[in-house]
């Protein structure tokens, strides 16, 4: 499918989730934290270089601990329900097990949220 909003082919689900993160960044004040963020004066202690390399080192702490528990949960579900599979060869688990892949994912966020919120309150975006 494809559409205006997202870039490239995606599914019906590709442009809604496209939506819904669209929705929730303007509507949790996005734009206006950027511009915030943009407009506040600079204390000149270390340069503009350091202090580029500083933001840019919160951000990428902030998706490293968003992205880590979630990418290894979704490899360990994907080779357990791959075994899983392939030890009821007849029987195709594949549809089966997909709904509740997503359900492990997201426990494991769940279980993870202290920590995201924590590195996102050390950033002190």
């Amino acid at each position: 499918m494809s559409s205006p909003l997202v870039e490239g082919r995606t599914s019906p689900l590709g442009v809604l989730f496209a939506l819904l993160s669209a929705l929730g960044f303007l509507g949790s004040g996005g734009p206006s934290r950027i511009v915030a963020r943009l407009a506040e004066p600079r204390v000149a202690d270390g340069g503009f270089l350091t202090h580029i390399t500083a933001e840019l080192l919160k951000g990428i702490d902030i998706c490293v601990a968003f992205a880590a528990p979630l990418l290894f949960a979704a490899v360990i579900l994907d080779v357990v329900s791959a075994l899983a599979a392939r030890s009821a060869a007849p029987a195709h688990l594949q549809q089966s097990l997909a709904p509740l892949k997503a359900l492990g994912i997201l426990c494991v966020l769940a279980f993870a949220l202290e920590r995201i919120t924590r590195a996102i309150s050390a950033t002190h975006l």
